[in-house]
């Protein structure tokens, strides 16, 4: 499907608070082998889930390509549903064309358009906020590219929501780096701060308010953009901590599968392990290019 020009990813990945590697991977449980194999672009939240968002973090930690989208899910139970949109995608498509009052007039939303938006990153997926975050005029799936000796950034982002807001962070390399002031009435945030890069990280903003908010159709406000990485020099985002992670979510995986009973073939078995063993591979290769800086 990827070669003929598709999005490829994960739907309903994982869900709840509590980190997938402490208990049975979640649902996406070979989400990490496929990642550093190169095989999705996307990682779907089909609810809102802080144990996704740890998971995302630790492929950006280390410069996987996946950005974030939302979805709603099947809508299949006659006892339990969820509103359509209730989890949505949010994809940058670019300015209309600013030639002609006509041309703007003419020109449409097109499926590759949003399929080109989605490989690129330049999403955010959302319960209910809205956010822009960009760095250097750069949105989410774009880089930014400083002197090895690093250079001032400004970074601005800004959320909008409908229901009361608890906070609203900038995550960067996967720790809080800010947490933005809330409105008086905690539906908005915003910051515009111009900082000192010297090391190459990604940010990301996310927003989040109280379980059982009203009115959303979902258990408590969250959106997340897809990542803007900033690259100073030839230095790469990397971090250990984050590669030794999935190996050891791989080693756990790969125990499951060897004890799984319902392999088809020896061949099959033999295939899936070893896009274990390639996995495991790269992320040992990513842990040893962290810098020393």
């Amino acid at each position: 499907a990827r070669a003929q020009g598709a999005v490829v990813g994960y739907v309903h990945a994982f869900s709840g608070e509590a980190d997938p590697l402490s208990s049975g991977l979640g649902v996406g449980r070979s989400f990490p082998v496929d990642a550093a194999l190169g095989t999705i672009h996307t990682m779907e939240w089909s609810a809102p889930s802080r144990a996704a968002l740890s998971v995302w973090h630790h492929a950006l930690n280390n410069d996987l390509p996946i950005a974030v989208v939302g979805g709603e899910d099947s809508i299949s139970s006659l006892h339990w549903t969820k509103l359509l949109g209730s989890l949505r995608t949010y994809a940058y498509v670019g300015k209309p064309d600013p030639v002609s009052a006509k041309a703007q007039r003419n020109s449409k939303l097109t499926a590759e358009d949003w399929i080109r938006a989605l490989k690129q990153g330049r999403t955010f997926f959302t319960s209910g906020p809205l956010l822009e975050l960009s760095v250097n005029a750069a949105g989410p799936g774009d880089a930014v590219n400083l002197p090895a000796k690093g250079s001032l950034i400004v970074v601005k982002a800004q959320a909008w929501s409908i229901a009361p807001l608890t906070r609203v962070l900038i995550y960067r390399n996967g720790q809080v780096w800010r947490e933005l002031p809330l409105s008086e009435d905690s539906r908005g945030a915003s910051i515009q701060e111009t900082v000192r890069a010297d090391q190459s990280a990604w940010f990301s903003l996310t927003a989040e308010g109280a379980v059982g908010s009203h009115p959303l159709d979902a258990l408590y406000p969250q959106a997340a953009t897809s990542a803007v990485r900033v690259y100073v020099g030839a230095q790469k985002i990397r971090n250990r901590q984050s590669a030794e992670y999935f190996i050891r979510w791989i080693d756990k995986l790969q125990a499951m599968a060897e004890a799984w009973p319902g392999w088809r073939s020896p061949k099959e078995k033999t295939h899936v392990l070893g896009q274990f063993s390639e996995a495991r591979d790269v992320y040992q290769r990513l842990s040893t290019e962290v810098s020393e800086r």
